[in-house]
């Protein structure tokens, strides 16, 4: 019979903790206080995830046969985030070296004229680049 007795006493403080101000208090207060955190974030989320400036970025094409696939890609994307677009700037290498291109395309994102760099090189669809 000590289980008995236990059991009682058990239910005997379980409710004299609940008949006390402090528990009825804090039973109304935890839901007001979720409410009023939710309702917050809420709102900092809305002012937070408005449109934010387009994103420049340079891409330095070093495979031929990717321009278009590349510039359709970021095209997809700005359809899909209509509000966080980026902007592909390309590059291709001409009668200057790779090197002397990509020397001055880090420059510019080094004085922030743009804000990314992107390097697509030789063979890399088939992956045998050499980065």
């Amino acid at each position: 019979m000590p289980i008995n007795k236990i059991l009682h006493v058990a239910v005997r403080e379980y409710l004299e903790t609940v008949k006390t101000k402090a528990f009825v208090i804090s039973l109304l207060i935890l839901p007001l206080f979720m409410g009023v955190v939710l309702f917050i974030s809420s709102r900092m989320e809305k002012a937070v995830s408005g449109p934010r400036p387009d994103r420049d970025v340079a891409v330095l094409i070093l495979e031929d046969s990717l321009a278009i696939t590349l510039d359709s890609a970021f095209a997809q994307n700005n359809a899909w985030n209509p509000q966080r677009k980026i902007v592909p700037r390309f590059y291709q290498t001409g009668a200057e070296s790779p090197d002397k291109i990509l020397a001055g395309l880090k420059e510019r994102v080094v004085e922030g004229q743009c804000d990314a760099l992107l390097v697509v090189e030789k063979g890399v669809i088939e992956g045998k680049s050499e980065a």
